[in-house]
This record gives structure tokens, C-alpha cells and sequence, in this order.
């Protein structure tokens, strides 16, 4: 392994699923949540509006529900399999709040950069801050030669910018312009992006 860094959005990177989605499916209101996941995917709406949105409408599912919810959500197992080997070189750039993710943490073996929240009554009370992906992959590269990003929707475009490269990886995303044109590599397929993966590491 080269001094690399591969940079990993999580929700529906690494997850098979929207996490937030999923959330939302607990409290009857997926369908709502999935629209705005998809407009938001699509550029329809601002990342850091639609997560507001989106927090909103399921801030009041208590946190250990949601926590077990995220922690059950199914694993790309070839792409965990990258960065169980490689896990010094591997982190995960996500907006979803750390504390939702407490359990998921124990299965993925690398260090998180994620949004944070205060908690009031076992419930989320309000967002403490919201991450700029951008900013995370500056603080990376401060201890790496070159910086690798992988996502696959408009809330990835901050970090492909600052990266050295970006793999545009669309299993379950449809196709954003602007996230492609970012892209030196675009793959469909959860073996193509371990493919491309092997070949950088």
C-alpha cells in the first residue's frame, strides 16, 4: 500500500441502502424521505439543505431504535473487504450523525468523519455541525502523498473537488453530471469499484 488515502461516502457506497431512508421507514414516512434523497442526489436540492430537511422529519425516532435500524443495514462485503485490509488508509466521509452510527462503527474497521449531534431525553435534540466533506479531505491529506474519493451523488462533489482522484461509484445512484464530471473513473458494479481500488492501492 502506497501513501494513499481512500476517502469512502458511506450511505449507499459502503451501505447497500440510504440510511436515511431507512430511518424513515420506522416512523411510516420512507416515501417522503426518499424523495428528498433523491432530489438531493440528483442536484435538485442542496446537500446541506436537504439534511436539515431530512432531519427534520425524523429527529424524534428515539436513538437507540435508530441506531440498531443503521446497524443492520447491509454491508457491500467486497468493498468492507478493501478496507479491512487496508483500514490505516481507508476513512469514511459521511453526513450522518456519529451518534446514529455507534454500531456500525464495529464493523467497519477505520476512522469516521461524520456530522454531530446534541442529545436531549435519549433523543437527538439538534445538530451540533454539519460536515463539510471538503474540509475532512484537506485534514487527510495533511498525512498523505495523494487522496482517493469515492461516492456517488451530489453530496459527494465537495470532496471529488479536493481530491487528487474520485471514483464515481453508481450502483444505486443514478448518474449526477456535475459528480462525473468530477470523476476520473465511473464503475457500476461493486467488483468494478474493488477492481479500480486494487489497481490505485
Amino acid at each position: 500500500m502506497s501513501n494513499r488515502a481512500f476517502c469512502f461516502d458511506l450511505s449507499g457506497t459502503i451501505t447497500k441502502e440510504e440510511i436515511i431512508p431507512m430511518l424513515g421507514k420506522e416512523l411510516g414516512i420512507y416515501e417522503e424521505i426518499q424523495m428528498l434523497t433523491e432530489a438531493t442526489s440528483n442536484g435538485e436540492i442542496p446537500p446541506l439543505n436537504s439534511f436539515s430537511l431530512r432531519f427534520n422529519l425524523i429527529k424524534e425516532l428515539d436513538l437507540n431504535k435508530s441506531q440498531k435500524i443503521i446497524s443492520k443495514i447491509d454491508l457491500n462485503s467486497k468493498i468492507l473487504d478493501f478496507i479491512k485490509l487496508n483500514s490505516q488508509n481507508c476513512f469514511i466521509i459521511t453526513s450522518a450523525l456519529d451518534i446514529w452510527l455507534e454500531e456500525l462503527k464495529n464493523k467497519i474497521p477505520c476512522k469516521f468523519f461524520s456530522s454531530t449531534a446534541k442529545l436531549k431525553g435519549g433523543k437527538i435534540n439538534s445538530i451540533d455541525n454539519i460536515l463539510n466533506k471538503a474540509e475532512s479531505i484537506n485534514q487527510i491529506k495533511k498525512n498523505f502523498d495523494e487522496i482517493i474519493a469515492i461516492g456517488g451523488d451530489m453530496g459527494d462533489v465537495e470532496m471529488f473537488q479536493v481530491a487528487d482522484r474520485s471514483i464515481a461509484f453508481l450502483k444505486i445512484h443514478k448518474p449526477v453530471q456535475s459528480l462525473v464530471e468530477e470523476s476520473d473513473f465511473v464503475t457500476f458494479s461493486e467488483e468494478g469499484l474493488c477492481n479500480i481500488l486494487n489497481t490505485l492501492s
